[in-house]
């Protein structure tokens, strides 16, 4: 597990081939920090999403495929998330918009 805590339950497993596994309040923080750096990313087939922290290059490309689970952030951050993947699809179709 990846928070070292084993007597945590539930706890969310990761698609990678380690199959790595954090408790929900450690998916919360590692949620959390990720979205306040901005370091989602957009996925062409999953959308704004997160890939296993681990470090291996397998688990970088395994990507959680179920954007509900960031609902764990809470109402207004799951709106924050949805709004930065929106501007995101948006930088990704359009490009930059002027400043005026």
């Amino acid at each position: 597990m990846a928070c070292f805590d084993d007597d945590r339950n539930p706890i969310l497993v990761f698609p990678c081939p380690h199959s790595h596994a954090m408790c929900i309040s450690c998916f919360e923080s590692y949620c959390l920090h990720q979205l306040n750096s901005r370091q989602f990313v957009e996925h062409e087939s999953v959308g704004y999403t997160l890939s296993c922290p681990g470090t291996d290059l397998n688990c970088r490309s395994a990507y959680i495929t179920d954007i509900h689970h960031f609902g764990i952030m809470g109402r207004d951050n799951y709106e924050r998330y949805k709004q930065f993947g929106a501007e995101e699809c948006l930088l990704r179709w359009v490009g930059p918009l002027p400043r005026y």
